[in-house]
């Protein structure tokens, strides 16, 4: 990829010794807690950006909401065939999915959110550190991501209420921290109004997450 476009690419490699350096300035700048240790990755991102002399750059965050990329998104459009009795469709993408799909839907520790209440299993240990106010909300977000709909409701919560406004505010604190001007071309309301309205059959294809910017990017990029 980088030969073919003729760019430079630069790595970070974060370390479990480097979070624990860098814990109590990042926590300075996010200013409340987090719960996965993607955001120090995105901090180390931004600091190579800045060591590099970057002061804009472009960012993909977005395009699994607004495209269909999350696993999630495939079961949602598997059970939205499933009620629109369009057996055969749902009959192909199945085989689609056993063939060249993402194999991580099958683990059923990660999928289990996305269940009917009645076949989730508890999650024993974080109600422990929740307060009641906290509790009632990790319910609610969990029923309505496991609630009845179509993948683009689907697609509106995590970009209204459960994944982009979190996903925005971690970026935006990373981003300044380095005095860097993060752009998000995924998230422009033209696409995302477009893309919304596409049948999901365009987005999650022939057992793949993102088809129709996979087709858009064929040749322009390796598969």
């Amino acid at each position: 990829m980088n030969e073919r476009k003729e760019t430079t690419a630069h790595y970070v490699t974060p370390s479990q010794e480097g979070f624990l350096d860098d814990l109590s300035n990042l926590v300075w700048h996010q200013e409340e807690p987090f719960t996965t240790t993607s955001i120090y990755a995105q901090y180390c991102i931004m600091r190579e950006a800045q060591r590099n002399g970057v002061t804009v750059i472009l960012d993909g965050q977005g395009a699994d909401e607004v495209l269909c990329g999350y696993r999630k998104f495939t079961v949602y459009y598997l059970q939205q065939l499933l009620r629109e009795r369009r057996i055969a469709k749902l009959a192909g993408e199945l085989f689609a999915l056993a063939r060249h799909g993402d194999r991580g839907l099958l683990n059923f520790v990660d999928a289990q959110r996305y269940l009917p209440a009645s076949l989730r299993r508890r999650t024993p240990g974080i109600e422990r550190v929740l307060t009641d106010a906290m509790a009632w909300d990790y319910a609610a977000a969990t029923s309505a991501i496991a609630q009845r709909g179509d993948v683009s409701d689907r697609q509106k919560l995590d970009l209204d209420h459960y994944s982009v406004p979190s996903l925005l505010r971690y970026e935006d604190r990373n981003s300044m921290a380095f005095s860097i001007e993060s752009r998000v071309p995924f998230l422009d309301y033209r696409l995302v109004d477009w893309a919304l309205q596409l049948p999901a059959g365009i987005k999650i294809a022939n057992g793949q997450s993102k088809a129709v910017l996979r087709n858009a990017m064929r040749g322009a990029v390796p598969d």
